[in-house]
C-alpha cells in the first residue's frame, strides 16, 4: 500500500471536510461516513479498519470521507446546525441534498444555486466524479435514540447504468440481511444518486447512533460493521463467498403511534420476522391505558427505540420500522 493522502473536499467559512487517500490499485472504493453529525459509530469503526488494512488488499485504492457533513459533525446532530445555515426552510440534512447538487454539477451552474448544506454535497460529489469508483459504501447507523438491525441498502432504477446484478452480487456476500428498494426519480440520497452517475453504491447501517453512549453504537455494532466491510472488501477484490444467507426485504414500513404521551414495550427482538396482524410494541400512556401496535405487514423488526425514548413516546411519534418484502 502506499502512503496517505489527504485531499480537502469542501472549505465553508471555518469548517474543513477532507478525503483520505490510501493504495494505488486497480480498484478504487470511496468510502463516505458523517452525512449525519448523530450517527459516529460507523466512522470510528472504519478509522480503525483503515489503518490496519490487511496487506493482501494490494488491487486496492481507498478514499474515505469521515465527516462529509463536518458542521453537523462538530455538534452531533443530524443536519447542518442553523447558526450555520439559520433558514430553516431551506433543506440542511445532507443526505436529503444530493440530487439537487448533481443536477447543479451536471448542469455546470455550479454552487450559485445551493444553500450551505446543497454545497458541501455539491463538493462530495465533485470529489467522486474526479475519482471515478468503482464502489461507492455509503455508512449510516440508527440516528440519536434509535438502533436498527445490521443490514445493507441498495437502491436500483431501471435506468441507472448500474446493473442490479452488479450490486447484488457484492451485498449477498456481505454477512446481513439486504433491503432492496427502487427510489423516487428525485431522491436525494448519496445511495441513490452515485448509480445515476455510474457509480455502484451500497449503504450500511448497523446499530445506534452515538458512538460510546449507553443508547448509542455498542461493541457488538462495531464487530457486526467490521465484518460487513471485511466481507465487501473481500467478496470486491477477491471474489470471497460468504455463507450467509441473507433475507431479501422490498422497503420499509413506517409505524407511528397515535396515543401517549407514554412509555413503550417492545414484544419482539430487533431483527425478528413478525406477521401482520401480531402486537410488535404495547404503548402504556400516562392515564395508565395500553395500546398495541400492530404490524401492517410481513415482516422483519428493523428499526426501534432505545433508551430514554421509550419513555416518552408521543402521539405521532415512530415507534418501529418494519423491512417488508413484496406480497
Amino acid at each position: 500500500m502506499s502512503e496517505l493522502d489527504e485531499k480537502l473536499i469542501y472549505r465553508i467559512g471555518e469548517h474543513e471536510s477532507s478525503a483520505y487517500e490510501l493504495g494505488d490499485g486497480e480498484f478504487t472504493v470511496a468510502v463516505v461516513a458523517g452525512n449525519h453529525g448523530d450517527e459516529k459509530g460507523p466512522g470510528a469503526v472504519f478509522n480503525g479498519f483503515f489503518e490496519d488494512l490487511p496487506e493482501n488488499y494490494d488491487n486496492l485504492s481507498l478514499s474515505y470521507i469521515p465527516e462529509a457533513n463536518v458542521f453537523a459533525s462538530e455538534e452531533t446532530t443530524r443536519k447542518t446546525p442553523r447558526r450555520v445555515q439559520p433558514n430553516v426552510a431551506d433543506r440542511h440534512d445532507l443526505n436529503r441534498s444530493y440530487e439537487t447538487a448533481r443536477q447543479e454539477l451536471e448542469s455546470e451552474r455550479r454552487l450559485q444555486n445551493l444553500n450551505t448544506t446543497q454545497q458541501a454535497a455539491f463538493r462530495v460529489l465533485e470529489y467522486l466524479d474526479e475519482l471515478q469508483p468503482d464502489l461507492v459504501i455509503d455508512m449510516h447507523s440508527g440516528t440519536s435514540g434509535t438502533r436498527k438491525m445490521p443490514q445493507v441498502r441498495y437502491k436500483h432504477r431501471e435506468d441507472y447504468p448500474i446493473e442490479e446484478s452488479e450490486i447484488r452480487n457484492l451485498t449477498e456476500n456481505a454477512g446481513a440481511d439486504m433491503i432492496v428498494s427502487t427510489p423516487d426519480e428525485d431522491a436525494e440520497m448519496l445511495g441513490a444518486v452515485a448509480p445515476k452517475m455510474g457509480y455502484p453504491a451500497v449503504t450500511i447501517e448497523v446499530g445506534g447512533g452515538v458512538e460510546s453512549s449507553e443508547e448509542g453504537f455498542t461493541a457488538g455494532d462495531a464487530s457486526d460493521y467490521e465484518n460487513i466491510l471485511r466481507s465487501i472488501f473481500a467478496h470486491a477484490l477477491e471474489g470471497a463467498e460468504n455463507d450467509f444467507d441473507p433475507r431479501e426485504f422490498t422497503g420499509l414500513e413506517k409505524n407511528f403511534s397515535t396515543a401517549g404521551p407514554g412509555v413503550v414495550e417492545y414484544h419482539f427482538p430487533l431483527g425478528e420476522e413478525v406477521l401482520e396482524g401480531e402486537t410488535v410494541a404495547t404503548l402504556t400512556s400516562d392515564d395508565g391505558e395500553e395500546h398495541e401496535l400492530e404490524a401492517l405487514e410481513d415482516g422483519a423488526l428493523e428499526t426501534i427505540l432505545t433508551g430514554k425514548k421509550r419513555e416518552n413516546v408521543k402521539p405521532g411519534n415512530r415507534v418501529f420500522n418494519l423491512a417488508t418484502r413484496d406480497k
